[in-house]
């Protein structure tokens, strides 16, 4: 199975078990492929959303 579509999710960050922290849909991402995104892309997402910068991913 492919990914086919990108979300774009905002939280307060994470758990040390590596779930989202009050995760929150923000809407469908028509800007990005859904294969470019990877575990290191998300992660700077969390990190990025959990100070307060919109959770947007950037490459």
């Amino acid at each position: 199975m492919e990914p086919a579509l990108l979300a774009e999710v905002r939280s307060l960050g994470s758990t040390t078990g590596g779930r989202l922290r009050q995760p929150s849909y923000v809407g469908l991402r028509e800007d990005a492929e859904p294969d470019v995104v990877d575990a290191a892309t998300v992660e700077a997402g969390v990190a990025a959303s959990a100070q307060g910068h919109g959770g947007r991913w950037r490459r």
